[in-house]
């Protein structure tokens, strides 16, 4: 099943809540039209169904993914930017537990780590 995010572009697989790109070369994409048409039923989703708590976790896990290089033995960092990137990673991952409403949650400021 889908989910479509009109505002933002793009479809959301909730098996796996991968984001799919508005994007006809993007294989994921195609097999979402395809689904659209193998059965008039099929209709992705509404945006506000999702749980808003999976919409962030989904967030934080897709900054979490793209910052694993910075947590590699051979990242081309030093120990104490490595420990400000571990830090973090973990408010992060620390997020649900921080956080009792959504709404409340404040992302963490990558800012001061990215080298200018």
């Amino acid at each position: 099943m889908y989910k479509i995010h009109n505002s933002e572009g793009y479809i959301q697989h909730l098996s796996d809540m991968a984001i799919i790109p508005n994007n006809p070369s993007n294989r994921d994409w195609r097999e979402y039209q395809a689904w659209l048409v193998s059965d008039k039923n099929n209709k992705p989703l509404p945006m506000d169904i999702i749980d808003p708590w999976i919409a962030k976790r989904q967030e934080r896990n897709l900054i979490l993914q793209s910052t694993d290089w910075t947590v590699l033995p051979d990242a081309p960092l030093t120990l104490t930017e490595k420990t400000a990137w571990k830090a973090y990673r973990q408010k992060l991952r620390d997020l649900p537990r921080d956080y009792a409403k959504v709404e409340d949650i404040k992302m963490p400021s990558v800012t001061a780590l990215v080298k200018a």
